[in-house]
C-alpha cells in the first residue's frame, strides 16, 4: 500500500530497436550496461579541452591561414578570374562553373578559418584594383 504522501514511480521508458540498430548501440556501450551508456549520453555533459589542446588546435588553424596567404592563393585565384573575364583565358561553361564554385570555397575555408580563430573575416565580395 501507497499512502498518499508518497509518488508513484514513473513508468520505465521503453523503445524499440531494430536489431542492427541494438547491436550497435552495445558496441558503442561496451562494458557499460545499456542503461547506463544511454544515460550517460544523455546526461553528462561533454569534458571541456584541456587548454593546451585549445592552442594547438588555435595554432594549427593560424598556421593553415598564414600557409593560404603566403601561397597567395587567394590572388592567383583572383588574377584567374579576372584573365577569365578579360576573354584571356577561354573555358567552356562547366569550366568556369568550376572555377567559380572553387574561388567561393577557398574564400569560405578562409572566412571559417577567420572565425574560427575568434576574427573577423572581411567581406567575401571586395572590389580590388590591380
Amino acid at each position: 500500500m501507497t499512502s498518499a504522501n508518497q509518488q508513484k514511480r514513473p513508468a520505465p521508458l521503453s523503445i524499440r530497436l531494430t536489431g542492427r540498430e541494438r547491436k550497435k548501440l552495445e558496441k558503442l556501450a561496451g562494458e557499460k550496461s545499456l542503461n547506463k551508456y544511454i544515460k550517460d549520453q544523455i546526461f553528462t555533459t561533454p569534458s571541456k579541452l584541456p587548454d593546451s589542446e585549445i592552442m594547438d588546435r588555435y595554432e594549427m588553424l593560424a598556421r593553415i591561414l598564414s600557409i593560404l596567404g603566403e601561397n597567395d592563393v587567394f590572388g592567383n585565384l583572383d588574377r584567374v578570374v579576372k584573365a577569365i573575364d578579360r576573354g584571356e583565358l577561354e573555358l567552356n561553361d562547366q569550366q568556369q562553373e568550376q572555377i567559380g564554385a572553387a574561388c567561393l570555397l577557398v574564400l569560405e575555408i578562409r572566412n571559417d578559418l577567420i572565425k574560427a580563430l575568434g576574427l573577423k573575416p572581411p567581406p567575401i565580395f571586395e572590389e580590388r584594383d590591380n
